[in-house]
């Protein structure tokens, strides 16, 4: 046990042979998506199929009015684990997609190291929040910088292209009114 659950491997083992552990007997952060996540590599794992997942990438989110959405770290945590960190915010008011909504109250901030824009964190509020926050989670995962996010081309008018936004404010380069 460690503080309260079971410890378990990025294979999702357990200290005794042939037994896995997921969800929220094994994981503190108590999401249904995490617990799928860890149910498949059990799985895989249990039936010879080589699985890993270091769980490092979870989004999160507060169904609340607005909506909130994180993942990786904040930006208090990025400022005491690195040196050299760096945000971008883009705020929905300056959202076609939330003007056109009526609901321009919101933003995303992407969290970054300020020269290699390796992406620590992210953060967004506001409609739809929670499926926003997954372009951020899906260019983390995938070890994308914030360049390589900017460069990207999103449709028009949308709650996602924020994070295009956001990037491009982390790079100096905002189009439509930065954070």
């Amino acid at each position: 046990m460690d503080g309260g659950v079971i410890r378990v491997d990025d294979c999702c083992r357990t200290s005794v042979g042939g037994v896995y552990a997921v969800g929220d007997v094994a994981e503190a952060r108590q999401y249904a998506h995490l617990a799928t996540r860890m149910g498949i590599v059990a799985a895989d794992n249990a039936t010879g199929v080589q699985a890993s997942d270091d769980r490092t990438v979870v989004p999160a989110g507060m169904y609340t009015h607005p909506e909130v959405a994180t993942v990786g770290l904040s930006e208090t945590q990025a400022r005491e684990a690195h040196e050299k960190v760096k945000v971008g915010r883009f705020r929905y008011g300056a959202s076609g997609m939330a003007r056109a909504c009526g609901s321009i109250d919101g933003m995303v901030k992407i969290i970054a190291d300020s020269e290699l824009g390796e992406i620590f964190g992210g953060v967004v509020i506001g409609p739809h929040a929670t499926d926003v926050v997954q372009e951020i989670a899906l260019a983390m995962r995938n070890e994308l910088t914030v360049r390589e996010l900017a460069g990207t081309i999103h449709a028009h008018p949308t709650f996602v292209e924020a994070v295009n936004e956001a990037a491009e404010t982390f790079l100096d380069l905002p189009l439509h009114g930065g954070g």
